[in-house]
């Protein structure tokens, strides 16, 4: 991923768009059997664009519409399309517009879309307004989670990168969030705990990755896919690769290979 913030942007059409290749994407994964954990599904969707390729959109300029692009993903825009897809075949409404209710319901705070500022931009927000929502379990504190304290700006300091941020009302909501941000204190599972608490992951978790990259914390974020050695490893849109893959190595080697990788935080996704 080569721009971060939730942040692996994702990639949009109109919202009543009819998202290319979506009735291909549900019948992929049928039948669902009875019994099946949401962890379970929500892998095998994912599994089923493994290949595609990675493409990281432009910020839009004007009006905040809920797009979506199957052709190609990011992290955010693949983790969104996958648990949206899970959802609609767990609730047996295999339709476009579950598909785009669910997405925007996952990429804007309190599930609703508005402005630009109301999208959930940095990927900790992401996460904890969906977990708040009842949509994610956050289970980083128990897998070994420390609190530490982090500085949110990436955003304002870097405002060239996001045209809505020219105006001086969108720019002052968006510091808004980054100072609610980085008033509160973040969980990471730290490099020295990740070992252990990979043990401890089930298909379908999603985890993020923590790096010491100024103004974020989190820069990319993938789905869980335990193997048969019982190992975990990363599901998810690579930037590096160009496409969507699952790491060769474990996400325990996959995090402590590169020591700007400092830790994980962990959600369990639940259907509705």
């Amino acid at each position: 991923m080569t721009f971060v913030v939730l942040a692996c942007a994702a990639a949009l059409a109109a919202p009543d768009a009819r998202p290319s290749g979506l009735s291909r994407w549900y019948a992929s994964v049928r039948p669902v059997p009875l019994g099946e954990s949401f962890g379970d599904l929500l892998v095998r969707v994912a599994r089923a664009q493994v290949g595609k390729p990675y493409r990281d959109p432009p910020e839009g300029r004007g009006y905040e519409e809920v797009k979506v692009e199957l052709s190609s993903f990011e992290c955010t825009s693949f983790l969104e399309g996958s648990i949206a897809v899970a959802r609609c075949l767990s609730l047996s409404d295999e339709t476009e517009a579950c598909y785009l209710r669910q997405v925007e319901s996952l990429r804007y705070r309190g599930g609703k879309r508005g402005g630009f500022a109301s999208r959930l931009h940095y990927l900790s927000d992401w996460i904890a307004d969906n977990a708040g929502r009842g949509h994610f379990d956050p289970i980083t504190l128990e897998l070994g989670g420390v609190r530490l304290d982090w500085r949110f700006d990436y955003m304002s300091r870097h405002r060239g990168r996001y045209p809505p941020l020219a105006a001086p009302g969108v720019f002052a909501e968006i510091a808004g969030v980054e100072n609610r941000l980085s008033a509160e204190a973040q969980v990471v599972v730290p490099r020295t705990a990740v070992g252990t608490a990979c043990v401890e992951l089930r298909n379908g978790d999603i985890v993020g990755i923590a790096t010491s990259k100024s103004g974020l914390l989190l820069t990319h974020a993938g789905i869980v896919v335990k193997g048969p050695d019982g190992k975990a490893r990363l599901l998810h849109a690579s930037s590096f690769h160009r496409r969507v893959i699952v790491t060769r190595e474990d996400l325990a080697r996959y995090v402590l290979r590169r020591p700007e990788r400092i830790g994980l935080v962990v959600a369990r996704p639940r259907t509705e």
